[in-house]
């Protein structure tokens, strides 16, 4: 059975994923730093399927020291990432963090969280997180190049604005925000053997946004 490390799993997307992870018979390691209490409610829910692992990607000696507790993994989550902050902080957990981790663990499967509307121009609110998240996009298809000579997949999904979403916009196409388990649904998906032959992907949850 594999076993999958789904950073950030202690709230929102990231818990969602572990959940739908879990149903689909995946043995998934939830990262968390300050959601404690919330990390042991998504693990309860999995219904043993799941266990917590503390770790600060903040900072990349947070992340060096997360790196060497770590066990050998065949997948990862790269999800957690705050929309809000300042340049250094939001490039460091969004990007470096995510790509120290992908370089270091080289599991056989990746999945990276983006954004809706990478692909279309720039983000006139939360510019450093856009930014972050479109050089995360560079490196999934570069690194899905490099590894896909031994079989290794990676690609990025990304939603358009959730029911957990902190800004909304004025029009959706579909008439309402993606649901949780709509996203997480989609990232399950590229674990499954249906996707082996898909990498370098960026899937959109966006409802036509």
């Amino acid at each position: 059975m594999s076993l999958i490390l789904v950073t950030g799993g202690a709230k929102g997307l990231g818990a969602e994923i572990a959940k739908q992870l879990t149903r689909a018979n995946h043995r998934v390691l939830i990262q968390y730093n300050n959601s404690s209490q919330s990390v042991d409610r998504v693990v309860e829910a999995c219904e043993g399927g799941a266990e917590k692992i503390f770790g600060d990607l903040s900072t990349p000696d947070g992340t060096s020291e997360f790196l060497t507790r770590l066990p050998q993994v065949s997948g990862l989550v790269n999800n957690v990432g705050p929309f809000e902050g300042e340049w250094n902080s939001l490039f460091q957990v969004n990007f470096f963090a995510a790509r120290e981790l992908s370089e270091t663990l080289q599991p056989q499967t990746i999945v990276n969280i983006g954004v809706s509307g990478l692909e279309h121009g720039g983000m006139a609110r939360a510019t450093a997180y856009g930014c972050a998240k479109a050089a995360l996009l560079f490196y999934t298809r570069s690194l899905a190049k490099r590894w896909a000579s031994r079989g290794a997949t990676v690609n990025m999904v990304s939603p358009g604005y959730m029911e957990n979403s902190l800004v909304e916009p004025d029009v959706l196409p579909m008439g309402r925000l993606a649901r949780l388990e709509e996203v997480a649904e989609a990232v399950v998906y590229l674990f499954s053997p249906a996707a082996r032959y898909i990498t370098g992907q960026n899937l959109e949850i966006a409802g036509g946004l």
